[in-house]
């Protein structure tokens, strides 16, 4: 069996922290501060999916097994990549769904979501 040190267990946390802040920032910058409620609940259907997309790929792309204080050009490309793939993966489920998040929300959360990827990584 093995442990799951404190540091993988904060980068998880921060990351659930980042990718649904990184939604609702984006669906404030696309909605000028005031976001429909049709949106905000069909987000709250998506927040769970979405979440689990993310932390499915972030682990297949090993964004959790890195040495972040050795950081360099690879791990930058690994954190653009997972990102890529989670967001055309969401784009993917959203079309599957009566009621959707727009892409242009999609799209704005993967650039805001790889900034606090990164920036959390290079911080750590």
């Amino acid at each position: 069996m093995t442990s799951i040190s404190a540091r993988k267990l904060y980068l998880v946390f921060y990351d659930i922290l980042f990718i649904n802040f990184s939604f609702i920032t984006a669906m404030y910058f696309r909605f000028d501060l005031n976001i429909p409620i049709e949106y905000l609940r069909n987000y709250r259907l998506m927040v769970i999916p979405i979440t689990f997309i993310y932390l499915i790929i972030f682990k297949f792309m090993s964004l959790y097994k890195s040495l972040w204080s050795y950081a360099g050009e690879h791990e930058l490309i690994l954190i653009l990549l997972a990102n890529g793939f989670s967001s055309l993966t969401v784009i993917l489920l959203d079309f599957f769904q009566p009621k959707s998040i727009p892409i242009s929300v999609v799209i704005l959360a993967c650039i805001l979501t790889t900034m606090f990827t990164a920036a959390i990584r290079l911080a750590f």
